[in-house]
């Protein structure tokens, strides 16, 4: 009976061992890598704690826990500074504000390890690479210099002016380009910028006086910080858009050369129909022209009121011109100014001398009885001015 029980004791203890010796060796499996390279593309401007990449492990072993599974990561500086990983999930994260640093590429190697006891190991380690793409490069302009000259009525809502930009990144956000105007002052007023880069007419241009504007015009891209570029848009509007004119195209006077010096003797009319001055104000003088020379000598033009009158009397013209010609100019305030002409030719009557045309002298023979009152003869004289006088 004694020798019974000290069986069943051992066979006892026998099993216990076996079962011992069994939960030892449970953990049979290494840890092994679903995919043993991961490959990611990040923009240098993301956040931290944002995960990047994940890396997948499976353990065969059916018990926990051999078949729990834990990461560690292995690199050197600067991967070790800039990203970390969570050992329980296998996920990648950034740590560090990467713009900080200039790399490009990143690469980092893993472990995998179960919690078995003893624990085991990935046979092969898993590797990470990183490609941190970079705002290198600034927006640009162009097409410069951006300049346009408009009419001041030009009508609001249209566009005047295309703005061109580009970024030379190859990557968004760093080649996403945003543009802005800035100033300068009444620019904004008066015009504005649209997102595709052009700028139209805000408002009406003949709510103001100034002939030039310079809107400065910002671009960005979307890197953080991000690059930006300037450029200036010089517009230009006429205010002076109509031309002085003339009521008539010619102007013809006659004057006899006796006529006072001074006195009006012809008022040429012309209109700007511009709004506002100077471009509507308008002053008449004498064209420096050839054809003009005599007429100058002996003619002048009021250039407030456009008359007409002499300088000089015509009978000191020893070549006793019967027709003299001028040009006249009118020019409006505008800088630059605009200008019209005409033509006044102005005819002098000259005072001839009268003549007889029959022979100067003559015989007559009368008796001693004619009556007093009675005709003798009759001289016959000629004037080129018209009426005469016998004395």
């Amino acid at each position: 009976m004694l020798n019974h029980s000290i069986l069943v004791l051992q066979s006892l203890l026998l099993a216990s061992s076996l079962s011992y010796s069994a939960s030892q060796t449970d953990n049979i499996f290494a840890p092994e890598f679903v995919s043993s390279t991961v490959n990611e593309r990040i923009p240098e401007t993301i956040k931290y704690g944002v995960v990047i990449a994940n890396v997948t492990a499976i353990d065969r072993d059916n018990e926990f826990p051999n078949n729990d599974i834990r990461f560690s990561l292995f690199a050197s500086l600067p991967a070790s500074e800039y990203f970390g990983m969570d050992s329980l999930t296998g996920s990648i994260y950034v740590k560090k504000d990467l713009t900080l640093d200039t790399a490009s590429m990143y690469q980092m190697y893993i472990q995998a390890y179960d919690m078995g006891s003893p624990s085991k190991t990935s046979t092969m380690n898993a590797t990470v690479r990183i490609d941190v793409y970079r705002n290198l490069r600034s927006p640009v302009f162009t097409g410069e210099p951006y300049v346009t000259k408009i009419q001041e009525n030009t009508t609001t809502g249209t566009t005047i002016l295309s703005i061109q930009y580009r970024d030379d990144d190859s990557d968004a956000p760093f080649n996403t380009v945003t543009i802005s105007a800035i100033g300068d002052d009444k620019a904004l007023t008066y015009f504005r910028l649209e997102s595709n880069g052009q700028i139209v007419v805000n408002s009406d241009l003949k709510a103001d006086s100034d002939t030039q504007y310079l809107m400065r015009i910002s671009a960005r891209d979307g890197g953080s910080p991000p690059r930006t570029a300037t450029a200036i848009a010089t517009i230009t509007v006429q205010r002076n858009i109509n031309s002085p004119v003339f009521e008539a195209q010619f102007y013809h006077v006659i004057i006899l050369e006796t006529t006072q010096l001074g006195l009006p003797l012809l008022q040429l009319k012309a209109t700007d129909n511009d709004i506002r001055a100077p471009y509507n104000e308008i002053r008449y003088f004498i064209s420096s022209d050839v054809g003009s020379a005599l007429g100058a000598q002996y003619f002048m033009v009021d250039e407030i009121t456009g008359n007409i009158s002499l300088r000089q009397s015509p009978m000191l013209d020893n070549a006793r011109t019967v027709d003299y010609t001028i040009n006249v100019n009118v020019q409006d305030g505008g800088v630059p100014s605009l200008s019209a002409s005409t033509a006044v030719t102005v005819r002098v009557i000259r005072n001839t001398a009268p003549f007889f045309p029959a022979p100067k002298s003559t015989t007559i023979t009368i008796t001693n009885t004619q009556n007093i009152g009675t005709v003798v003869t009759t001289y016959t004289a000629a004037d080129n001015d018209g009426r005469l006088i016998y004395q």
